[in-house]
């Protein structure tokens, strides 16, 4: 197998890199965790295959003076056999290899997706009364709408989340949640994300009183709040650059960036009218 490696290694300029990329993906996902390859299993990027070749070198300790000196010689290593597809590795044809050649004592022994699903530092936070202890401000009646709103999304993220862990861990046969696992890891991880995301949001309004604005649903507020920090001179500067953006998202059809600086230009002219009375002639 080592000597397979070294000479797809030795032949890379030869061959197309997509192809590359699977007969490489194909030999690693034999020696490596889940955990390692399931970062590959999406496709082919350019940034990847590279990160590939240095891992699957890693692995087998080839040095690039090995790749350099190979000659083709008859070895006894197992033929490679693989599809060839400009397409991405999809996750089933990743397990179909895995699944041929890496054994389940081998998988319960160390699998690296379960070891990613740890459940959270603080799974009592479906618990009101903690929640609101962690978060003080969300009995504030001045707090955003919006800012509250978020919490039931959280829990509603959280409880997908731990819902999918479950039943990866809970399975009586590990051999018959392999076909699942890769769907229900990525279930699980998307929701913990969102819960993540979220609690990004509401530790930063904690700890700053301010809103952070990365999530999509409080985007509108932290450019409220952008404008009502600006100066008069700031305000101003800022309605030119708004303008000179909706034009330009327009042109080029962009038209979700054409609105976002419209409303943009709204509060800052909405601010300059009632705070310093001014007029606008291009109007």
């Amino acid at each position: 197998m080592r000597n397979n490696v070294i000479k797809l290694l030795q032949d890379q300029e030869s061959l197309q890199k997509k192809v590359l990329y699977n007969k490489l993906l194909e030999i690693y996902g034999k020696e490596a965790t889940a955990k390692q390859v399931y970062h590959y299993q999406l496709g082919y990027t350019p940034g990847k295959l590279e990160g590939l070749i240095y891992d699957i070198k890693k692995i087998f300790h080839i040095k690039d003076k090995e790749i350099v000196l190979y000659k083709d010689a008859e070895d006894d290593d197992e033929e490679i056999n693989v599809i060839v597809d400009t397409n991405p590795v999809s996750p089933e044809k990743l397990l179909e290899i895995q699944n041929q050649h890496q054994a389940n004592a081998e998988l319960k022994k160390e699998n690296g997706l379960l070891a990613a699903l740890k459940l959270p530092e603080h799974p009592d936070v479906l618990e009101g009364m903690k929640f609101r202890q962690e978060y003080p401000f969300l009995d504030n009646e001045n707090t955003p709408i919006e800012l509250k709103a978020l919490v039931t999304d959280k829990i509603t993220a959280y409880r997908q989340y731990a819902g999918v862990v479950g039943t990866i861990i809970s399975a009586e046969n590990l051999e018959q949640s392999e076909e699942k696992l890769y769907e229900l890891a990525k279930e699980a991880l998307e929701a913990y994300e969102v819960n993540q995301d979220i609690k990004k949001e509401l530790d930063f309004y904690r700890d700053s009183g301010r809103i952070l604005g990365e999530h999509e649903t409080l985007k509108d507020l932290k450019m409220i709040q952008d404008v009502n920090d600006m100066s008069e001179a700031d305000l101003v500067k800022n309605r030119a650059n708004a303008m000179k953006n909706v034009s330009k998202n327009n042109t080029a059809g962009k038209t979700t960036l054409a609105e976002y600086w419209k409303k943009k230009q709204g509060l800052i002219e909405e601010r300059l009218k009632k705070e310093f009375n001014h007029t606008f002639a291009d109007k």
